[in-house]
């Protein structure tokens, strides 16, 4: 009696231990299956460090030309070497620009002029910049000169009416965290034809 029911036992325990079995080998392949899949996940949005609330920021934009010296002001100098902005840059026609928060890592500045006018002089200016109102410090360009000379060239783009200088590198100024910046003339605008006409401009980028 005893013999026939472990028979019994047996032949109920044995298909249920392989069938357990078949279970859990299926349940890890699975999991394996899932994990693979989990590998990789829902997208994540990265959390960006939006930094100080007023800076200069690394960035290109958009913007048009700005005249900061009105026409005929680059025919006389501010001073042949500027060295107060605060007090030798003081004409009516020159006009300090406030670029405001992040606008820009780089200004362009460039001249324009009577289409018809043969340059004999091209002006020399020098761009200072300052912060929140602060003191006036100087803006070198991004080869490293404290001047910058809009030279005239026959390469120069025509709107019918004035040409313009080209702002190589040569013509560009790093901001260094200032947010308002003035020009200066140190040699003036001289040619054969109308020069009163001619201004310079400023572009940030």
């Amino acid at each position: 009696m005893q013999t026939t029911r472990a028979r019994s036992f047996l032949i109920g325990f044995v298909p249920a231990l392989l069938f357990a079995m078949v279970l859990a080998f299926a349940a890890v392949k699975a999991g394996a299956a899932a994990a693979r899949l989990l590998a990789l996940g829902a997208t994540v949005q990265p959390s960006w460090d939006g930094g100080p609330s007023r800076g200069s920021f690394i960035a290109s934009i958009r913007s048009a030309w700005v005249t900061v010296l009105d026409a005929g002001t680059v025919t006389t100098i501010d001073n042949a070497s500027i060295t107060a902005p605060a007090t030798q840059v003081t004409r009516a026609g020159t006009h300090p620009i406030y670029l405001g928060t992040g606008a820009g890592q780089y200004v362009q500045v460039r001249m324009g002029y009577d289409a018809s006018l043969t340059v004999t002089t091209n002006p020399v200016v020098k761009v200072f910049g300052r912060r929140s109102g602060g003191a006036w410090e100087l803006l070198p360009t991004r080869a490293g000169a404290l001047t910058i000379t809009l030279a005239a060239a026959a390469t120069d783009v025509s709107d019918g009416t004035l040409k313009y200088t080209t702002p190589a590198s040569s013509a560009v100024v790093d901001m260094l965290g200032c947010d308002e910046i003035l020009v200066g003339v140190e040699t003036a605008l001289a040619g054969t034809g109308t020069t009163s006409s001619a201004i310079v401009q400023v572009r940030p980028l």
